[in-house]
């Protein structure tokens, strides 16, 4: 009788055990074709990337899919790569009447095996009820998570390409269709602040990345840009901290930043990597020397005084080329004039996170397209419009 209860207990045992792995199996089969699903349902969003360069460091894609699909938010914002970068830009008045933005993009990525690279995916998208929009997004970017993004590395056909789907969201400059242009630039977090984190009742959540492409997305002015920031709140990103740079076809550009968790507006016509919102005496007065600048404020024109941070430099010499300018009479520049100013600022790769330039761009804020050069060679000139 002990016997038959042993046995009963031993069958019972094992067949709890195989409705167990049953349900295991079932429920990794599940994960497996909805993994499948996901995949295939992703790689329908955009376009095969086309490599535009010899070195595989710039790629050109149309993304054709929605990237407010929950897929793609889902992950993005469990993922969040976006990581600091130096940068210059300047907005000025061009010689055919319009207006031009100039953008260096300024980070130093490594590949394994330690040497510098860069990934950078020139995209056109066209979304439904928006405007369409020409970005550029820092595809390496994803080497954060532990991936393999470096130069040449869309020429594979990896399965992790799938998350290619998230590029509309790492975009570092673009443009769209009436002109806005914006360009996303890192700042220095001062001993003893934190980086920003907006947490204002009624206003969503997102990153500075996130804000460029909603700004793309539904802005055709700086007046609506900043009205657009204004109702969101600014987390950051491994506890970097950055400003914005926005301009449109109407002669009009400025600096959003948010300091000390509170967005402040400069109409400036240059940045770099300081505030220009707010002056540190004692980073004016660097090596005994007191650092000056000029900033003209819509309104009212002014003096520029640095803020705390870098690319005082850069900053000095695009000023001073817009000064010499000034003084000669004119207030255009040609497009190779503005790409002469953003090579004379690229930088070389010094072994600071914020140095080598990725590329150079001139957006057209009047006509609608981007003039691009990588790695940078300034003798080859990539040319999109919308």
């Amino acid at each position: 009788m002990t016997q038959n209860i042993g046995v009963k207990k031993e069958h019972k045992a094992r067949r709890i055990m195989l409705r167990i792995l049953l349900t295991f199996a079932i429920l990794i089969l599940l994960l497996l074709l909805f993994l499948i699903f996901s995949y295939f349902h992703l790689k329908g969003f955009f376009t095969t990337p086309r490599r535009e360069d010899d070195r595989g460091r710039l790629y050109y894609m149309e993304y054709t899919g929605n990237y407010d699909s929950p897929f793609v938010t889902f992950i993005f914002d469990k993922l969040k790569p976006v990581r600091d970068g130096g940068c210059s830009v300047f907005y000025t008045a061009s010689t055919d009447g319009g207006y031009r933005t100039g953008r260096n993009y300024d980070l130093a990525h490594k590949d394994k095996s330690g040497n510098t690279t860069g990934l950078n995916l020139v995209i056109r998208s066209n979304p439904e009820g928006r405007y369409s929009s020409i970005g550029v997004s820092d595809i390496a970017m994803l080497s954060r998570i532990g991936l393999d993004y470096s130069e040449g590395a869309l020429d594979k056909g990896k399965l992790t390409d799938v998350l290619l789907a998230l590029s509309p969201y790492i975009c570092v400059d673009g443009i769209n269709e009436k002109g806005l242009s914006a360009s996303v630039l890192a700042l220095d977090i001062k001993e003893g602040e934190t980086a920003v984190f907006q947490a204002e009742e009624g206003k969503d959540p997102v990153i500075i990345t996130e804000l460029l492409r909603q700004i793309l997305d539904n802005c055709a002015s700086v007046d609506e840009a900043v009205e657009l920031a204004k109702n969101r709140n600014l987390i950051n990103t491994f506890g970097a901290d950055y400003h914005l740079f926005v301009t449109d076809d109407s002669g009009k550009s400025a600096a959003l930043e948010w300091r000390y968790n509170t967005l402040v507006v400069t109409y400036t016509d240059i940045i770099t990597n300081f505030y220009v919102s707010s002056e540190d005496a004692e980073d004016c007065y660097r090596d005994g020397k007191l650092k000056e600048a000029y900033i003209p404020p819509t309104d009212n024109p002014g003096n520029y005084k640095f803020g705390y941070g870098h690319g005082y430099e850069r900053f000095k010499k695009i000023m001073s080329v817009k000064a010499e300018n000034a003084e000669k009479g004119t207030l255009t520049m040609s497009n190779s004039e503005i790409m002469e100013l953003l090579e004379s600022v690229s930088q070389e790769y010094t072994g600071a996170l914020t140095s080598l330039t990725q590329y150079s761009a001139i957006y057209d804020n009047s006509n609608r397209c981007v003039d691009i050069c990588v790695n940078p060679d300034y003798s080859t000139v990539y040319h999109y419009e919308l």
